[in-house]
């Protein structure tokens, strides 16, 4: 099992892509034990499959209903395959979120990544010349997550001009949303619905900018706070290390390390 598979190893995307094929068909069931869960709530989650599990029976009936339907599949851990799905005409939107403010978030869940079950050493070595794979495995814990972040997001990045790609700055998607969604919709040829914009109007003017405990998904936030939130609470030892290392591909990207 790869974090993160990669089209640089042809078997690996065949077998990943085969994978995300079958569960969208239905035919296969990825659920996980979470710790948090309570009892019923884990005994649900294996009936139901999760909530992927009930987006796809939802994905089942509608088809039944309009048969060409087309699923948006989100996904963060297929970033490092995306040129192979650009390749079979597959269009995907590829959201990037300035390396400063992930690095907080992933702190604040106490998260760490290990680079032994990464991808492929073939990519770490063409995106990062002079550095192998073995090089990052004992690297502290902010050094890890920022190579983490280069490599995701200068893979990403060279394939901006595929026009079955959309590059969307999360910092735009928090300080104009209604503007980017419509470019999302139209990227994607999805008809523009109120759902959406409901959704944003409810989730995206309200609440706090940051949150202080460890949940994962929290809705409703101060959005344009939310961008850039992180400039006053990322300590400059952190900022460093984490500019020595993203620094130079924020600047292609921003046009700066704190553009906004």
């Amino acid at each position: 099992r790869h974090v993160y598979p990669s089209d640089f190893c042809e078997k690996q995307f065949d077998t990943y892509n085969a994978r995300l094929l079958s569960l969208l068909e239905g035919k296969e069931r990825f659920v996980t034990d979470v710790p948090t869960d309570y009892f019923f709530k884990s005994i649900l989650r294996k009936i139901s499959g999760g909530r992927t599990g009930i987006d796809i029976k939802k994905l089942q009936v509608k088809r039944v209903i309009r048969r060409r339907i087309t699923p948006v599949f989100k996904d963060p851990f297929q970033a490092l395959m995306l040129e192979g799905h650009l390749r079979q005409n597959r269009k995907a939107v590829a959201v990037i979120r300035h390396p400063d403010a992930v690095w907080l978030s992933v702190k604040r869940m106490g998260w760490e990544f290990d680079f032994l079950n990464f991808a492929c050493s073939r990519l770490v070595e063409y995106l990062l010349p002079g550095i192998k794979l073995k090089d990052l495995l004992s690297k502290p814990e902010i050094e890890k997550f920022s190579y983490l972040w280069l490599i995701i997001n200068k893979y990403i990045f060279s394939l901006n001009l595929n026009p079955f790609l959309n590059i969307v700055l999360h910092e735009n998607l928090c300080l104009s949303p209604f503007s980017e969604l419509n470019k999302i919709e139209k990227f994607l040829l999805l008809d523009s619905n109120d759902v959406s914009k409901s959704f944003i109007k409810e989730n995206f003017f309200t609440g706090e900018a940051d949150v202080a405990n460890d949940t994962l998904h929290v809705r409703q936030r101060d959005a344009a706070t939310l961008a850039t939130s992180w400039y006053d609470k990322i300590s400059v030892e952190e900022e460093l290390v984490i500019q020595n290392i993203c620094g130079e591909l924020v600047d292609q990207i921003y046009g700066g390390w704190r553009a906004f």
